[in-house]
């Protein structure tokens, strides 16, 4: 393999390795420290160029409250590029403590604002 896998992109761990299935026709990348999947292809190469496309992630405390489901305060940005000429890149705010989310905007700016109102795809939750 000519490529490494970036950091992931959830969590930000070195600690990434591409996945064969048993049957050898699909490779994957995965982070072995927060188990975040993603890159499928049919190649080791394919894997890992489509792994290394998905995003990059931020540690942000500064703009952002504490996560509102478990008070959480060190939170991830999430920054994804578009993959296709149909597509915008998106941002969203994610707590890793809990795993919850805010929905995606398509600026930095909304993507905070939108989790600090703790705008959700079920916000009766909050």
């Amino acid at each position: 393999m000519s490529e490494k896998l970036i950091p992931c992109p959830f969590c930000g761990s070195t600690d990434t390795d591409v996945l064969r299935s048993t049957d050898g026709v699909k490779f994957w990348g995965r982070c072995e420290t927060c188990g975040a999947v993603g890159g499928v292809g049919s190649t080791d190469e394919e894997a890992v160029n489509n792994w290394n496309r998905r995003g990059t992630t931020k540690q942000d405390d500064r703009a952002l409250l504490p996560c509102p489901k478990c008070g959480y305060p060190h939170l991830l940005i999430h920054h994804w590029e578009p993959r296709h000429e149909d597509e915008a890149e998106s941002y969203q705010v994610e707590c890793p403590e809990c795993g919850y989310v805010a929905l995606p905007a398509n600026t930095e700016a909304d993507a905070i604002e939108y989790w600090n109102r703790g705008d959700d795809n079920d916000s009766s939750e909050l």
